[in-house]
């Protein structure tokens, strides 16, 4: 638990800039290897917008500072369709909005097991680059990321 929440700090002492770099490095290959590592019937974007809508939303705000920095990640994969009053839009689509991104989450470290540990620890890497786009990794982002790596 101290390693983890050395790793927390170290993440957010990084500058934005050492944030967005890293983040671009790990992205870049994140998605082609999620296609290629996932089972039949696992759309590679849909899991891939689960962790990243999960670590945006893991504390149960929209920061929009946090979606800024995975912006090119999603329109990468879903085109330049998908923008922030979409995003809230669908977290809010009717009052079960929450309780679905919720069940959602709680889905993500079970499909986690099913990758390779060079994957997994890129995209804990990328939650944690995420979350702390604020300067602050709050504690239910901590609990979020802290699921994941309890997968590993």
């Amino acid at each position: 638990m101290f390693e983890y929440k050395r790793v927390c700090d170290h993440y957010e002492t990084m500058s934005a800039e050492e944030r967005r770099l890293l983040l671009t490095e790990k992205a870049a290959s994140i998605f082609e290897r999620l296609k290629a590592s996932l089972r039949s019937g696992l759309d590679a974007a849909d899991v891939l917008l689960g962790f990243l809508i999960g670590s945006v939303t893991a504390d149960g705000k929209i920061n929009e500072m946090e979606y800024l920095l995975i912006y090119p990640l999603l329109a990468k994969v879903f085109g330049d369709r998908f923008d922030l009053a979409a995003f809230k839009g669908s977290l809010r689509q009717d009052k079960d909005g929450k309780k679905r991104m919720e069940d959602y989450t709680q889905k993500m470290p079970q499909i986690f097991c099913l990758l390779d540990e060079e994957l997994k620890d890129d995209i804990v890497t990328l939650c944690l680059c995420i979350t702390a786009a604020d300067g602050k990794i709050t504690r239910k982002e901590r609990r979020y990321v802290q699921r994941l790596c309890d997968a590993l």
